[in-house]
């Protein structure tokens, strides 16, 4: 029986990135995490569920924007993979149309690219709040803290850490495995979380200054607002960073507001292997 879920629990999410950043390895293990599929396909062997095409499926590429539903904890996201080779920007592009957050993956081996600067700029002229994720941090080389003063000092200057406050939060349901179980280094972890976000709004700094933090609603209103970008580490590959980025898409992110008219937008018409159309 299909979940009843209200549209202020739905989320229109895109996944966005250049080419090889492992954007669609990335959308197979959110799937596995909110339990839509229980074996993970791989890009590499042509079994990914989002790359359905037959040529797809032999070049190993996402050449069309792909749609599916999951569920994770009490909301109900709407997941769209885009294509990240340049040459099919467009449908990259399309899908901007309806996107309510876009997570934006970068290659931790290859860093911020110009393709990745091209996606930035489509995000900032649709205000889409975005959340960065760089992936393949378990390659050699791969340093967080280069990354991360990269990403601030080249695209997103007010981008913030967000990787291990998600470990101390109390309903986080996972202990940081940095640091299982130590109060003084989570409370310490926390503070620098807080530091770093009150630097993104006058508003959050008053309300660290006065209370020693920020509240999750101030928080979530700034990733809304494109004042703050939230920066996750991990390895999509081999499952980590999958599910902090998940916490933080379900406690962060705020529902669109609608029209009490009815209405809708479809932004791509495609058909099924049987000819059938589908309206997405």
């Amino acid at each position: 029986m299909a979940r009843k879920i209200s549209l202020q629990n739905t989320r229109n999410i895109g996944i966005m990135a250049h080419i090889d950043a492992g954007k669609t390895t990335c959308t197979e293990r959110v799937l596995y995490h909110t339990g839509k599929i229980h074996k993970i396909g791989e890009t590499h062997d042509g079994e990914s569920q989002m790359d359905w095409m037959e040529q797809e499926q032999e070049r190993g590429i996402t050449i069309t924007s792909a749609a599916t539903t999951c569920f994770w904890r009490d909301h109900r996201i709407n997941l769209i993979d885009t294509p990240g080779h340049a040459d099919f920007s467009a449908e990259t592009e399309r899908a901007l149309q309806v996107l309510d957050y876009a997570v934006l993956l970068i290659s931790a081996a290859d860093g911020i690219r110009g393709q990745t600067e091209t996606l930035w700029r489509l995000l900032a002229e649709y205000q889409i709040p975005t959340f960065v994720f760089f992936n393949k941090m378990d390659q050699e080389g791969a340093d967080r803290t280069v990354l991360y003063h990269s990403l601030r000092n080249t695209i997103a200057r007010d981008a913030v850490d967000f990787s291990d406050y998600m470990g101390c939060l109390p309903d986080s349901g996972t202990a940081n495995p940095a640091y299982p179980g130590d109060a003084n280094r989570m409370y310490s972890t926390a503070s620098a979380f807080y530091d770093a976000a009150a630097m993104c709004s006058e508003e959050a700094m008053e309300s660290f200054l006065e209370t020693g933090s920020i509240s999750d609603e101030l928080i979530r209103s700034m990733i809304s607002e494109r004042q703050l970008f939230p920066c996750f580490f991990g390895s999509a590959l081999k499952q980590q960073g999958i599910k902090e980025l998940l916490l933080a898409l379900d406690r962060y992110t705020a529902p669109r507001l609608y029209p009490e008219s009815f209405g809708a937008r479809a932004y791509k018409i495609i058909r099924d292997p049987d000819g059938s159309r589908i309206i997405l």
